[in-house]
């Protein structure tokens, strides 16, 4: 039985076959597990979707810090840079890193901000519980035949359990 957490390593190591030419038979079963994947992810990520009050009240305020501690451009413009999932993220000058948390400690102790972060700790909190449940949904097996003759190990391994040898 496969966790809600390891759709999110088959969605990877499915994409990734995605990309590549293979047989019409594994094509399509990558695009139904894709499918199915999916819409079984967009539902679990309503879960975890930060409330209105905490998006248009704690999030900017958060930008507002992010933007006056971070590293900027030359023009004086916070400098996002890609992260290794390929994410958004700001860098910091150390001083400024210190500044930055103790300022974000600051904001989160604020009396206006405790529900608004008591809500978003609980949906975090039931999120993570449910990643960790198991979820009977049907997904396709792969023949081991099937797959490329030029797959990388970390390929195999991302979508390892829908592999059927």
């Amino acid at each position: 039985m496969i966790k809600n957490k390891d759709l999110y390593r088959f969605k990877q190591g499915l994409e990734s076959l995605y990309k590549k030419e293979i047989p019409v038979e594994l094509s399509l079963k990558v695009i139904k597990n894709l499918r199915l994947i999916n819409i079984e992810l967009e539902d679990l990520e309503k879960v975890v979707k930060p409330s209105d009050a905490f998006l248009k009240e704690y999030q900017p305020k958060i930008e507002s810090l992010v933007k006056e501690y971070c590293i900027k451009d030359e023009s004086g413009n916070p400098f996002p840079k890609k992260d290794g999932n390929g994410s958004f993220v700001y860098d910091f000058l150390d001083e400024n890193k210190v500044k930055f948390e103790k300022a974000i400690i600051e904001l989160e102790n604020r009396e206006e901000n405790k529900d608004i972060l008591l809500v978003r700790k609980k949906q975090i909190e039931d999120f993570n519980k449910l990643l960790d449940k198991e979820n009977d949904m049907f997904l396709n097996k792969i023949e081991f035949k099937s797959l490329p003759t030029t797959i990388t190990p970390q390929q195999i391994d991302l979508i390892y359990e829908l592999i059927q040898e």
